[in-house]
């Protein structure tokens, strides 16, 4: 069995070639560079060398140089398998040092195992060794051409990159004009909002304080002369007109969640929510609900904003479980991942979760007037102000079983 000493420095080289080697019926070994295969092949010559040429330490060049310099080494077979010197001078310097075999990676696993074959058939001679001035001025070339293609490609590269960076800096000059235009539209935007809200705050508070008010005045002065079903009619204009005045309270709170600037701070969710509950009811209704609040981690967020966030979820728990014999509302936190979730949970009317997404839109409501007061926009900022905050709000329950509302900052 033949012995073949191959060196290269990339070991994913090494691996590949020795496997093919072995496949062919050789026996291998291996060096990283030429200092190391000179020392293995004085300890043990080999049949033959394959050796790559750009290697640390000492090249192939070099080793062929010396190896061809040792008389106990230069009957020897030298194959150099490259794939950087590949040049038709780079063969040349090579067989002037003296080498036998030329070959440029990669070569099919079956034409490589021919050609290293045939030159172990050949018949061994001894090359004479290069004339040193000749071989150091083909060393000399080799190294000024790859020399001269490693610039051009540094210079490709850097022409590349140039070019990148000035489309870049264009973008980024694009983008800017965007960002720029956008902003100046945004701001536009806010300033006719605002000029909306004012609009609407101002000028339809009016009317609809004229109406109530009147209806009112008929109500009081003229009640003795009116039939039930016209004092029926009065009543209900002065509820729609409430009702709308409430809607448009909402819808201004709604508009100013959005635009309000966030202040963060460490805050105290425990008594947030308790505060929350001690505003929202009455001392009769403390005494009638049954509230469980456990230790709540703090949070960091908007103080107005979270105590807005609260506010809304406990209003709805009360309302929803208003007609239990004995209303509970629970109040706690999970982690879930990374995250502190706080949850409101009630044993009230509960809702068919297979109209959950209709939950935090704007005027979504799952329940008649008639069975809860309100105007469905309270989830809808509940919704708005978590997402300011970065986190999520989510809700689960079953028709007569209650309802849970969770929410992180």
């Amino acid at each position: 069995m033949s012995r073949v000493l191959i060196v290269d420095d990339i070991v994913e080289n090494r691996y590949l070639l020795e496997t093919i080697l072995k496949a062919g019926g050789y026996d291998v070994v291996s060096a990283v560079n030429g200092a190391e295969a000179l020392a293995a092949a004085e300890a043990a010559p080999p049949d033959l060398l394959v050796t790559d040429i750009l290697m640390p330490v000492m090249d192939g060049f070099e080793l062929c140089r010396r190896w061809k310099a040792d008389e106990t080494l230069r009957g020897i077979p030298l194959v150099f398998y490259t794939a950087t010197y590949t040049d038709a001078k780079d063969e040349v310097l090579a067989r002037t040092l003296g080498a036998d075999l030329f070959l440029v990676k990669p070569m099919p696993p079956d034409a490589l195992l021919e050609a290293i074959g045939k030159t172990l058939a050949s018949p061994r001679t001894e090359s004479p060794a290069a004339d040193a001035g000749k071989a150091l001025q083909g060393y000399s070339e080799a190294l000024f051409r790859k020399l001269q293609r490693k610039v051009g490609q540094l210079e490709a590269e850097v022409a590349t990159r140039k070019r990148a960076e000035e489309e870049v800096r264009a973008l980024n000059a694009g983008l800017e004009e965007r960002v720029r235009s956008r902003t100046a539209e945004l701001e536009t935007s806010i300033r006719e909002m605002e000029a909306f809200s004012y609009t609407v705050s101002h000028d339809l508070r009016a009317p609809l304080r004229a109406i109530d008010g009147y209806a009112a005045l008929l109500d009081s002065e003229a009640a003795e002369r009116l039939a039930p079903e016209s004092r029926e009619l009065l009543r209900r204009i002065r509820a729609s007109a409430r009702t709308m005045s409430t809607l448009i309270d909402e819808l201004l709170e709604f508009s100013r969640t959005g635009r309000t600037e966030l202040r963060r701070t460490r805050l105290d969710m425990g008594e947030i929510f308790r505060s929350a509950f001690e505003q929202l009811t009455t001392p009769a209704e403390r005494e009638r609900v049954e509230l469980r609040v456990d230790a709540l981690p703090p949070a960091d967020g908007d103080p107005a904003l979270v105590r807005h966030v609260v506010t809304n979820l406990l209003s709805n728990a009360l309302k929803f479980s208003s007609g239990r014999a004995r209303p509970v509302v629970e109040i706690g936190s999970r982690e879930e991942g990374s995250r502190v979730v706080y949850f409101v949970k009630d044993n009230g009317a509960g809702f068919d979760m297979r109209y959950v997404d209709k939950l935090f839109g704007v005027f979504q409501r799952l329940h008649s007037p008639a069975e809860f007061p309100g105007v469905g926009v309270g989830l809808a900022i509940v919704q708005r102000i978590v997402a300011r905050h970065g986190g999520t709000v989510s809700a689960s329950g079953r028709i007569g079983e209650g309802s849970e509302f969770t929410f992180s900052l």
